[in-house]
């Protein structure tokens, strides 16, 4: 127990000491340049999209499997079935359908109520010298 009250840390392989001190201010330092990067990240997002979203992805954790998912009682669900119903019970006690405020029906017309477009050749060209 020796080395946690040392000021020094022996690295895994031995071959030298580690300072806390150091340690601290290199995590520091690198704390602070990440946090520079994602903030200038930020801010050209406008401008360079394609980084932004690349960073954004690569910061992403994916996973394959669902992870612990409890039924209504608490208790563990092993199988895809009591996941899937486990889930779907959450949902439809969180989510309901609102009765009182109905969509229209949709319109099946295609007729178009716009009148006609007529364009005129000079138009075009005055917008696309633009």
């Amino acid at each position: 127990m020796q080395h946690l009250l040392h000021p020094n840390l022996t690295s895994s392989d031995g071959r030298g000491t580690i300072n806390r001190a150091e340690r601290k201010t290199y995590d520091k330092a690198q704390s602070d340049s990440k946090k520079r990067y994602e903030i200038t990240l930020a801010q050209k997002s406008k401008t360079c999209p394609k980084a932004y979203y690349g960073y954004v992805q690569a910061k992403a954790a994916t996973r394959e499997a669902i992870g612990c998912i409890r039924d209504a009682g608490g208790n563990p669900t092993l199988t895809s079935l009591e996941k899937a119903s486990a889930l779907q019970h959450h949902f439809e006690e969180s989510y309901t359908v609102d009765l009182g405020n109905t969509l229209p029906a949709r319109s099946i017309t295609t007729e178009c109520p716009m009148d006609k477009l007529l364009v005129e050749p000079q138009e075009v060209e005055k917008v696309s010298k633009l």
